[in-house]
């Protein structure tokens, strides 16, 4: 297969800040800070925000700013989010005005809580048909779906669910763009100097990354996301295992020729790094700490085991995973007989240990989860 010419920018940016912003009224409506950046308030919040503002910057919409948590117990009242508008994503100086707007309002960048990275280019379809058809093989245990039309065409496909942490998606972005209208990827397409960007036929490989997944990586920096070898790194490293094809090899795929359907040496893709194993291994255990300690809240109704599970999620920045999966913990313990599913979870909680650290009410949150400590 031969390697294609490809364009690479994030197609979705999304901040949790913090800060102490304090929104008056002008006008009854718009509100101006310092660097030509005014807000509107839209009168309605969201799921987990009360309040909710578009941003512009000189007459043009810049992005979405989200505050005041509606449950203060779970997100930190000085929290915020902002969303960057998509047209202004494929726009050089994006990344500058977000640091200068943050400035502005005096918030700072807390996490990304969302990162989609785009691979505009030609040939993924093919290379899912050939796949699917038992042409190649793919590494990792992904489960993948199909979108096809009546001619049985790949028109897109989902690797992962996209629901989950990381997922990759791909599909025809030429024919998506005659329905959405944004042409100014087109343009982008012609000033980074796609072949044939103009012929209907651009394909997108999109790599699709929630804080969970984000925050594997080792000092990510959120500046560098306008550079193209920066983001390819992100993305070659996102799709290790995950998103790789080798030839067919009967006896043993990872010995199998890989194949490279993207020249990462042309675009003199940087390389990135996970955090170390060990410090994923007790991310992992924590999270499993913090489900437990949600469960024991649920049998017993007592603040204390949901404060503690709160406090875990705070100090390994998951928040969000945390009210997501809280419904879902909810249900899954009203399955079963709730008596016994509290013995056995306070039989865990006295055996439990983190690191060298024993699970008891004696120690103090800090001692117990604070993940610089425990060791």
């Amino acid at each position: 297969m031969n390697k294609t010419r490809v364009t690479i920018n994030p197609d979705w940016l999304e901040f949790i800040l913090v800060g102490d912003l304090q929104i008056g009224k002008v006008d009854g409506e718009y509100i101006e800070y310092y660097g030509g950046f005014v807000l509107k308030d839209l009168g309605f919040g969201t799921k987990h925000w009360t309040k909710q503002y578009e941003v512009y910057h000189d007459g043009l919409l810049f992005g979405n700013l989200r505050l005041d948590p509606r449950d203060a117990n779970v997100l930190d009242p000085f929290w915020q989010q902002f969303k960057v508008q998509n047209e202004r994503l494929y726009e050089k100086g994006t990344i500058d005005l977000c640091n200068k707007f943050f400035s502005s309002i005096k918030s700072k960048v807390r996490n990304i809580s969302r990162l989609d990275i785009a691979c505009d280019g030609f040939g993924f379809m093919r290379l899912m048909t050939q796949y699917h058809s038992g042409m190649i093989n793919k590494v990792g245990k992904a489960k993948y779906h199909l979108h096809c039309n009546n001619d049985r065409e790949i028109e897109g496909f989902d690797l992962g669910s996209k629901n989950s942490d990381k997922c990759i998606v791909g599909y025809r972005k030429s024919k998506e763009i005659e329905k959405s209208g944004k042409q100014y990827i087109k343009e982008f397409w012609k000033r980074s100097g796609l072949p044939n960007w103009d012929g209907g036929n651009v394909e997108r490989l999109e790599l699709r990354l929630k804080n969970n997944a984000i925050k594997k990586f080792e000092d990510l920096d959120w500046l560098r996301l306008e550079e193209p070898e920066y983001l390819a790194g992100i993305m070659k490293k996102g799709m290790e295992k995950f998103f790789e094809f080798r030839q067919v090899n009967k006896t043993n795929i990872t010995r199998a020729r890989p194949i490279e359907f993207i020249n990462w040496d042309k675009i003199e893709t940087e390389r990135l790094d996970y955090a170390e194993a060990k410090q994923r291994t007790e991310y992992i255990r924590l999270k499993q700490t913090a489900k437990t300690m949600y469960w024991l809240y649920l049998g017993s109704g007592e603040s204390y085991h949901l404060k503690v599970a709160q406090e875990i999620v705070t100090n390994i920045n998951s928040i969000m995973w945390f009210i997501d999966k809280k419904e879902a913990w909810r249900l899954e313990f009203e399955k079963k007989e709730k008596q016994k599913a509290f013995d056995y979870l306070s039989l865990w909680k006295s055996e439990q240990k983190y690191g060298q650290l024993e699970l008891t009410e004696k120690m103090t949150l800090g001692q117990l989860y604070d993940f610089k400590t425990a060791k």
